[in-house]
């Protein structure tokens, strides 16, 4: 799929892609989240996708950091109009806006409702942990999963993506998220960005 990413780094679990096991980043947010609204602001290519990518792969980093990425095979790495819109985001970017800052829990690996989210409400984003990391784990990896997440993007609130998953599912998440901390809450909590 053409698309523009934005992403946090780090594994939940292996590291076949750099970084290390079980070992996040600190995320950016509000730079990260502020950084997905700049693209799809300039971005003016039909085919591109702009989108939040889930939490993966390294490499590790003792600073905070994020990916920009041009997805999703070797035709699209090579279009300069792709790169356009990512290169400016870095000039442009600015460190803070103050707004919450969420984990996300759920949903797949482009999370589409985490940018939905993140494009309609004044909220920002740190790691993003989607359904195929939690699947076959233990309760106790959950947790600690989300734990990591929470404390790797400096906040205590979690959004579920509850139509991505089933009631026991999301019950099970929400459960685990609370457990370690987080305070799980709804889109509606959040102001809507000026002009939405």
């Amino acid at each position: 799929m053409p698309a523009l990413t934005v992403h946090p780094i780090g594994n939940y679990n292996g590291s076949d892609l750099g970084g290390r096991p079980n070992t996040l980043v600190k995320a950016c947010p509000s730079m990260m989240t502020d950084a997905l609204r700049l693209i799809k602001s300039k971005c003016s290519l039909d085919e591109f996708n702009v989108c939040f990518e889930a939490t993966h792969h390294g490499p590790y980093l003792e600073t905070p950091a994020f990916f920009l990425e041009i997805g999703s095979d070797e035709r699209h790495w090579k279009r300069d109009d792709a790169a356009e819109p990512q290169a400016s985001v870095l000039r442009d970017v600015p460190d803070s806006n103050g707004y919450p800052v969420l984990i996300g829990l759920g949903g797949g690996h482009y999370a589409p409702r985490f940018t939905e989210l993140a494009l309609s409400r004044k909220v920002n984003f740190g790691h993003m942990l989607p359904n195929y990391q939690t699947e076959g784990r233990s309760d106790e990896e959950i947790a600690t999963m989300i734990r990591n997440a929470a404390e790797c993007s400096g906040t205590k609130v979690a959004f579920l993506h509850r139509k991505s998953m089933n009631g026991p599912s999301a019950a099970r998440l929400t459960s685990l998220a609370e457990s370690v901390g987080c305070e799980v809450i709804k889109s509606d909590c959040f102001e809507p960005l000026d002009g939405n």
